[in-house]
């Protein structure tokens, strides 16, 4: 280049060229699109660059380019596309950008009687100003015959009419007085299927109004394979989050269906040997820059073997994160209500949960076959019969997977049970040998019991309660790991005469009484291992009374009996506290409220022990003293 300073004096332009010779100008890769294409018509265009080129100055461009009776057809389908009209000029004058403009005073097309016209005025790259305008019907079938589509089906009938003008400025200052905007949109009969949609997306009908301020969706009636969409709301504040970076998009939206059937957009599984490359999932990213309302009535929601029932309540994105807001279904023969968050702004490689959820009348079975997450802290529910009712919080984090990792698990709650039995079951069988109750009067009965329980460091904690195994009263109080570890005290009332006479021998010596056999004792045992593998111990063995408590049992009767119902209504009053935060619920209503109930097991269960230990004590040193030392 001759030095700093760039002169240019460039014209150039094309007069009443063919317009198939300007499809010929397409890459050879794309020319098998054009056989069978008939054109007409002529293009023109001509611009100039001329001025100074340097570090601050740059030539003035001009350029305008204009379409003449345009014509274009294929062979198999005789309609044209026609009457194509276009105008347009584009203006750098300097290198303020205020003064560049484009320009498209002209368009118009024709398509078997359908017209569409449209004029836009772009100007002002610093402070942009628009005038723009459309107006048309395309018949989309129509317009695949001209355009092919391969392996798609695309057909219905476009209405549009739109007109809108403004600056920027006053769209980011909410001005809308000055920024006239108004129109219609409108579809029928219209309908999408593909290889990556053969389920097919339709809409019978659907029609929205366009001002500065909003886009109102009047009415929406389609389908997405089996399921059918029904829906009417209004977006707001388009423009700006259509044009800024920073903006926010608000909505709200109604819908409703009669049934929602999301096993049909679920992957089928494939069987292979390979191995998941499970750093490629990606957990769900809510935008913090959409603040949405869903409002839903669902009649059934299909999903895998489940099936969801009259499903109300809303959803509602903010924030970063997806709020459920008095969700409820019927699931199971049992009624569910959902509150709480899922939150991925914080920390989108480890996202927050945190749920308020009642149920009322569930299957207890049922809701082992349905959900892992009480296959993995409740495991004995498998083998139980009858219903429960819960009012619980749960909080955590997820992994890549979107499963919970059950170590930051954290929630406190109540669990109803109107009546339940369980048997069958190792634990049972592992109880029996211990206690000396007959296996086939092992069976486990739960009735009238309300639970008061808390999940923490991946454990579900159990305050004491009372059960009836074999017909023989018994109380339980401990945990279950997340790993299948249990860590349980029980106390139970047997008779005498089924421990044995040795024990029994010593039992009476330790009384004082000579004829303790016939009379009950109470066992107070230990309950360790895993659900497929218990290991069940016996800690202690006293006289009973008449009311059946002593040992364990009165200890765990007296660590409970004073603040269980107390610590049952504050759990109740924190699970109908809401807070705005997912972190600072999880946080100060989970973790730190929840504190005292894990303490206050652990206060029971090092209490229960060391009871147990300095009965055990007693009981064998009165037993060697009595026998002579055998």
């Amino acid at each position: 280049m001759p030095g700093d300073d760039i002169e240019m004096a460039i014209t150039y332009g094309g007069k009443d060229i063919n317009l198939l010779s300007v499809l010929s100008l397409i890459p050879g890769v794309y020319q098998e699109y054009l056989d069978g294409v008939s054109a007409g018509g002529s293009v023109n265009f001509d611009g100039s660059v001329s001025g100074v080129y340097n570090e601050e100055s740059m030539p003035k461009v001009t350029a305008n380019f204009a379409i003449v009776d345009g014509k274009v057809s294929y062979a198999e389908y005789p309609i044209p596309m026609e009457d194509i009209q276009v105008s347009a000029k584009f203006d750098y004058p300097s290198a303020d950008l205020r003064e560049t403009s484009f320009v498209m005073d002209k368009f118009h097309m024709k398509l078997d009687g359908e017209e569409v016209s449209a004029y836009l005025y772009f100007k002002d790259l610093e402070d942009y100003f628009w005038d723009f305008n459309m107006k048309g019907n395309l018949d989309l079938e129509k317009l695949t015959k001209v355009v092919k589509l391969e392996d798609m089906t695309l057909r219905g009938l476009v209405t549009a009419d739109l007109a809108t003008k403004g600056r920027m400025s006053d769209l980011d200052a909410g001005r809308y007085a000055s920024l006239p905007t108004s129109g219609s949109f409108g579809m029928d009969n219209f309908y999408y299927e593909s290889p990556d949609l053969p389920q097919g997306f339709g809409i019978m009908n659907t029609r929205m109004t366009f001002d500065p301020a909003r886009i109102a969706l009047t009415n929406f009636k389609g389908n997405a394979g089996k399921t059918d969409l029904n829906m009417d709301g209004e977006i707001t504040n388009y423009l700006q989050y259509a044009l800024a970076d920073s903006a926010k998009l608000y909505g709200k939206l109604n819908f409703s269906s009669a049934l929602v059937d999301a096993n049909e957009w679920m992957t089928e599984e494939t069987t292979t040997e390979e191995p998941v490359d499970t750093a490629a999932l990606e957990t769900v990213r809510i935008p913090e820059n959409i603040d949405f309302v869903l409002t839903s009535k669902i009649d059934l929601i299909k999903y895998d073997d489940l099936e969801l029932k009259d499903f109300g309540g809303k959803v509602i994105v903010r924030d970063g994160a997806l709020r459920l807001e008095k969700a409820g279904f019927n699931l199971l023969d049992g009624y569910f209500e959902l509150n709480g968050a899922y939150e991925s702004a914080m920390a989108l490689d480890k996202p927050l949960y945190d749920f308020d959820f009642k149920i009322k009348d569930l299957s207890i079975s049922s809701a082992f076959e349905s959900f892992v997450t009480v296959q993995k802290l409740a495991p004995v529910a498998e083998k139980m019969t009858g219903k429960f009712s819960t009012d619980f919080k749960i909080g955590g984090s997820l992994g890549a997977d979107m499963m919970p990792i059950y170590e930051d698990m954290q929630g406190a709650g109540l669990m109803e049970i109107a009546q339940a039995t369980l048997k069958d079951v190792k634990l049972l069988s592992a109880v029996s040998n211990v206690s000396k109750l007959n296996q086939q009067d092992g069976e486990v009965s739960l009735k009238d019991v309300l639970l008061a329980t808390e999940i923490k460091n991946g454990r579900l904690y159990v305050e004491p309660f009372d059960l009836t195994i074999g017909g023989r009263k018994a109380t339980v109080g401990g945990s279950t790991g997340v790993d299948g570890s249990l860590d349980y005290l029980m106390s139970m009332d047997v008779p005498s005469g089924q421990v044995g006479q040795a024990l029994n021998s010593a039992i009476s010596s330790f009384a004082g009484l000579d004829n303790a056999i016939g009379k009950d004792i109470t066992l107070n045992l230990g309950i360790e291992g895993t659900y497929d593998d218990p290991k069940v111990k016996l800690l202690s063995a006293q006289p009973g009374t008449s009311g059946g408590s002593s040992g364990v049992k009165a200890a765990l009767q007296a660590q409970a009996k004073e603040k269980v119902d107390a610590k049952k209504e504050e759990i109740k009053q924190e699970l109908e506290a809401k807070k705005d935060s997912v972190t600072t619920e999880v946080k100060e209503k989970v973790d730190a409220a929840k504190e005292e109930i894990k303490q206050e097991v652990e206060e029971t269960k090092e209490e229960v022990k060391d009871k147990a230990k300095d009965a055990v004590k007693d009981i064998f040193g009165k037993k060697k003293k009595g026998d002579g030392g055998r």
